[in-house]
């Protein structure tokens, strides 16, 4: 594998190279495990190394705000790392096309996968296929199960289809085949295993499967306390398993069997690699680890049970005839069986020589107290270091079988019940572990929960720096850097520090501290230059909302994975709930003032409508000057009027004026529109009849002659080509009292009616067109006679067009059925009728035009 590598800038600003590592978290039993030892390998090599937490790729069952964590990768890709080692479980949810496209991102970099990911990229991974074929075989061929049930990990995730398809093949081998409903989706999480047993068992009562075979421990851990809540027994009920090996695994009850990854040793692999290549070295392109079943009690075993052949070899074949162990020999062949993992018993050969002289002197003594001593001073100290003793018993066993080979009956005996006391002291000292464990996670929770709880509750964001200042320490996170980004540019290519704890003293920012390109981490010798750093980030973030980054060094810190993203978590909130109050207390601000600003408008605009409704005010006053003050009654007559606006002023307007004493004019008119335009259109067309009507009458000639020159003058002076065209239509009268008779002209009005006796006699309808539309128009005149005891009844389409409460209209058929249902005396009467029913008619509504009306009464 030829190297590629390439010149980088240097993170720290120190002499080290630099090494990232793109994973999902750290609080996973995988990702956890594999971190040690690409830390413990980084540190030996004199390689800086930070830990990118960017969350699932794209997508999480878990959280579907999971996504806005990848921003780590993104300041990855810009840091300008030596080298990086990319997690294969961030890519659990998404498709070879978007996992090719991420790989492609680093590709320039010096680059190992943990996982295939891609061809062209050297991987580390481990070999699923000897643990699961050891799994299965020890299923079926020493358990004789039959019952299979399977609990899938996420789709698209290679690993996890790859141990599916082994699980299928291989009990296929032994002719069982399970059927689809034996399978179920998972995702690499709790919830899906116990949502798995749901699916599987749903209100049976009965179990259906021998045994449930689960993708990764998470899983199972999942079904097993689903099933305990559902009220099984495992392994007495029904048997789970799972894969990875995850510590929990042999700490619950039943302790679980399952397929043993060496995740620390995987890691350390990887990161070994990745350094070789980075100094230039040839690495494989694949290197693969081997699996192995670790078996406990949940597929039905039991851990401390002797087998048979070793029983009989005790009690019937002659065993050796010595009475004595030579503790050179002892120590030769314990050492070369433990050779290879001392380490996982957290022996060191010194020790080791301590522990098997001790055996071997009080076997030969005949005495108990140097060896159990020993072991209960030695165990004590290793679990105070945090060994959880488990593989001990590994080295009885190896003790056991030796002494088995090597004394007579009599001295086996003394040893046998030696090593049977020395478990007892083992297990006791487990106990108090498991025990203090329990004490010091639920005091370390507790603490946890009362600082995270000081936190979120911290709103103002320069008190939260303090307060995280303050307490992180308190758990052993004495160096940390908070950087937010800036919002002033409203993206995360710039941040700036907020702040910065060193060894749990808060330090002075400096100016170059307000602003740096997100993806350098930290500012320019934010970190001392003089040793090799490990860095935990941990965005920051709740939901959409990014904030910034967290970055803590860890160098010599022992501290639980999963506290940073829980911390994080805490400070998220917090963040978002600043977020959220400085929001409101915005929002407040600019609502106050646009309250302010409110009011002003509404006081000018009180005043500016104060100032238009004195206007108006005016303006009715002129226009109502306009219409008579006092209607002409010719002799023999009655003429009644009403005339409602249905605004301050009006396009409507009447007159009744006369010639001489046996000749008089009457108008009703209607202008288009109803507002101050209209009314000025009312007064000058008003105002032009009455001048034009008498200057025809003294000329000899018709007064009706005054429309067409009405029309004539309003067509030259006052029509502009692009402006608003307005017209009138009108009903003009000339009336000659003494006879009744009357000439008319009806301009585009409705039409006027005579009425009598309880029926219509006649209507006028339109003799032309409106005044106002074109010039050169006819205005054609029209004659009819008004009997003694007849009503000439005219009016504006505002009466017939009102409206209801409900939409209808008034209608010409219902004003005729008023004027004709009963015979009117007076003018007034007809004209009150009529008023009445339209108020009554409209009761509800606003009027929507100008009412007008005339009525013409020849007394009988």
């Amino acid at each position: 594998m030829t190297n590629c590598t390439k010149d980088h800038r240097a993170v720290f600003h120190n002499d080290f190279p630099t090494i990232g590592l793109l994973i999902e978290s750290l609080s996973g039993s995988y990702q956890s495990g594999i971190w040690p030892g690409i830390s413990e390998v980084a540190h030996r090599e004199n390689y800086n190394i930070v830990c990118f937490t960017g969350g699932a790729l794209m997508s999480s069952p878990d959280d579907p705000w999971e996504k806005q964590r990848n921003i780590l990768y993104d300041i990855a890709e810009k840091n300008g790392l030596d080298g990086i080692l990319l997690s294969g479980t961030l890519c659990s949810y998404v498709d070879e096309s978007v996992i090719h496209d991420f790989v492609n991102r680093y590709i320039n970099i010096p680059l190992v996968t943990l996982l295939p990911l891609s061809k062209d990229v050297p991987c580390v991974y481990v070999d699923n296929k000897r643990g699961m074929e050891e799994l299965i075989s020890h299923l079926v061929e020493e358990h004789k199960y039959t019952k299979f049930a399977c609990i899938k990990g996420p789709a698209n995730n290679p690993e996890a289809e790859e141990r599916v398809k082994l699980f299928r093949d291989l009990l296929a081998r032994h002719d069982i085949h399970p059927e689809e409903s034996a399978f179920a989706d998972g995702a690499f999480n709790r919830e899906s295993g116990a949502a798995a047993v749901d699916k599987f068992y749903g209100t049976s009562c009965n179990p259906q499967f021998d045994v449930i075979v689960c993708a990764d421990d998470e899983t199972a851990f999942g079904a097993i306390d689903r099933l305990r809540q559902l009220g099984f027994e495992v392994p007495e009920d029904v048997r789970v398993v799972g894969f990875d090996d995850a510590e929990e695994g042999s700490y619950i009850t039943p302790p679980m069997t399952t397929v043993a990854q060496p995740l620390k040793e995987l890691g350390a692999t990887a990161c070994d690699l990745l350094i070789k290549r980075i100094r230039g070295e040839e690495i494989p392109l694949e290197t693969i680890l081997d699996t192995r079943l670790k078996v406990r009690q949940s597929c039905g075993c039991f851990e401390h049970s002797v087998r048979k052949t070793q029983i009989r070899k005790a009690l019937i074949e002659a065993v050796a005839a010595k009475r004595s162990l030579n503790p050179d020999k002892l120590y030769e062949h314990i050492s070369q069986r433990l050779i290879n993992n001392l380490e996982m018993f957290h022996f060191d050969f010194p020790q080791l020589r301590e522990i098997t002289n001790a055996f071997c002197d009080d076997v030969n003594d005949q005495n108990s107290d140097s060896f159990l001593q020993t072991i209960d001073r030695i165990g004590r100290m290793k679990i105070l270091h945090g060994s959880n003793l488990i593989k001990w018993n590994f080295f009885f066993s190896t003790l056991w079988r030796y002494i088995l080979s090597h004394l007579d009956r009599e001295t086996f005996s003394f040893a046998d019940a030696l090593l049977h006391e020395a478990r007892i002291i083992r297990g006791d000292l487990v106990l108090r572990a498991q025990g203090y464990r329990r004490i010091s996670a639920n005091r370390e929770y507790n603490f946890i929960h009362e600082i995270g709880e000081q936190i979120s509750n911290t709103i103002d964001r320069d008190k939260l720096v303090q307060v995280i200042a303050e307490n992180l320490p308190d758990l052993g996170l004495d160096t940390f850097y908070i950087c937010y980004y800036n919002s002033e540019t409203d993206n995360v290519d710039r941040s700036r520090l907020v702040l910065r704890v060193e060894e749990g003293e808060i330090m002075e920012l400096r100016p170059c501290d307000d602003d740096f390109t997100t993806a350098d981490l930290l500012p320019q010798d934010a970190i001392s230059s003089g040793a090799r750093h490990t860095i935990v980030s941990e965005p920051l973030y709740f939901h959409d909302e990014m904030f910034g980054v967290i970055y803590f060094l860890v160098d010599f810190v022992e501290y639980d994975t999963n506290i940073f993203e829980v911390l994080g978590t805490y400070i998220s909130n917090a963040l978002h709930s600043g977020y959220l109050i400085g929001k409101v207390e915005e929002q407040s601000r600019i609502l106050r003032e646009q309250n302010n600003e409110l009011e002003q408008l509404r006081q000018k605009e009180h005043a500016y409508l104060e100032a238009i409704k004195r206007e108006l005010e005016l303006g009715r006053k002129i226009q109502q000057s306009f219409l008579p003050q006092e209607i002409f009654q010719p002799e023999g007559y009655s003429i009644s009027v009403n005339f409602t606006p249905a605004r301050e002023v009006s396009g409507d307007f009447y007159d009744v004026f006369p010639f001489d004493d046996d000749l008089v004019g009457m108008i009703i008119a209607d202008v288009s529109g109803k507002d101050v335009s209209a009314a000025m259109f009312m007064s000058l067309v008003k105002t032009l009849l009455r001048v034009f009507s008498e200057a025809a009458y003294r000329e000899g000639k018709s007064p009706l002659d005054s429309v067409a020159m009405v029309n004539e003058y309003v067509i030259k002076h006052h029509q502009q080509p692009r402006g608003r065209c307005m017209f009138v239509t009108m009903i003009y009268v000339v009336l000659k009292p003494s006879t009744g008779e009357f000439t008319y002209v009806n301009a585009g009005h409705n039409p006027a009616l005579i009425y009598g006796n309880g029926e219509i006699s006649a209507k006028l309808s339109p003799t032309a067109p409106a005044v106002g539309l074109a010039a050169g128009l006819p205005f054609a005149q029209d004659s009819a006679v008004l009997r003694t005891g007849d009503q000439l009844y005219t009016y504006t389409d505002g009466v017939t067009e009102a409206q209801s409460a409900e939409g209808e209209f008034f209608t010409i058929d219902r004003l005729v059925r008023m004027l004709t249902e009963k015979n009117y005396s007076t003018s007034k009467d007809v004209v009150d009728q009529v008023v009445e029913e339209l108020i009554q008619f409209t009761l509800g509504t606003e009027p929507f035009d100008d009412i007008t009306m005339m009525s013409i009464c020849r007394k009988g």
